[in-house]
């Protein structure tokens, strides 16, 4: 099986290949993806008002 970061694209390219991004992913009740969310800056923060949002 492939691990979840290689499946859905998660990795970090550059002179920081090897390493994971920043993301979130909010599987809902039924297995589906509800939302994500990738954070392409290294020093960002996800943006936790939207992620808020996403659950309500």
């Amino acid at each position: 099986m492939m691990p979840l970061q290689r499946l859905w694209y998660l990795h970090l390219n550059g002179k920081f290949q090897g390493l994971l991004a920043r993301s979130v992913v909010i599987i809902n009740s039924d297995g589906t993806i509800g939302y994500t969310q990738l954070v392409e800056q290294t020093g960002h923060e996800p943006d936790y008002d939207a992620v808020l949002d996403a659950l309500t």
